[in-house]
């Protein structure tokens, strides 16, 4: 799924914690300038040790990722 976050065009990747958790990763498409593809851009979620669901996760929206979920 392609995305814009912030002023980059992204696009998710789907990664593991160490944990088993379930990380959303935010990977430049290279359309902006001075960014490459696959080049990360932020990591959407939070790893928790809070007991989710395997089809769930949590995002952080504050701090560096606010507005996170807007986009």
């Amino acid at each position: 799924m392609n995305l814009q976050f912030l002023e980059f065009h992204c696009e998710t990747q789907w990664e593991f914690y160490r944990n088993g958790k379930v990380a959303l990763q935010l990977v430049a498409t290279g359309e902006d300038p001075d960014t490459h593809p696959g080049e990360p851009i932020a990591t959407a979620t939070v790893n928790t040790e809070h007991r989710i669901e395997l089809d769930e996760i949590i995002v952080k929206d504050y701090s560096e990722n606010e507005g996170m979920i807007a986009h």
